[in-house]
């Protein structure tokens, strides 16, 4: 059994392992593609699916959390905020 895994020593069959590990197999999906495979699960891993969706941020949030306060000052940290309320009051 000449070149065969067998053959390998075990530091050689450890190696392969470790490469193997690090080798990611990547399957791209269209969207109907993504939803056949959740019809496919059993429905409390369709209710993980389900909840995991609605926590996504739609592109309206992103874009809200990226945009900058048009008026109004901004604070570097929480003491920096409670400091300037205190001199408010």
């Amino acid at each position: 059994m000449n070149g065969s895994r067998l053959d390998d020593t075990p530091a050689q069959r450890r190696m392969k392992l470790e490469e193997s590990r690090n080798t990611a197999m990547l399957n791209i999906m269209n969207a109907a593609e993504i939803i056949d495979e959740i019809q496919r699960l059993p429905g409390n891993e369709q209710g993980k699916v389900v909840e995991f969706v609605r926590h996504l941020p739609n592109a309206e949030t992103i874009a809200a959390i990226h945009e900058p306060l048009e008026e109004g000052p901004s604070f570097k940290s929480a003491a920096e905020l409670f400091a300037a309320i205190d001199e408010e009051e």
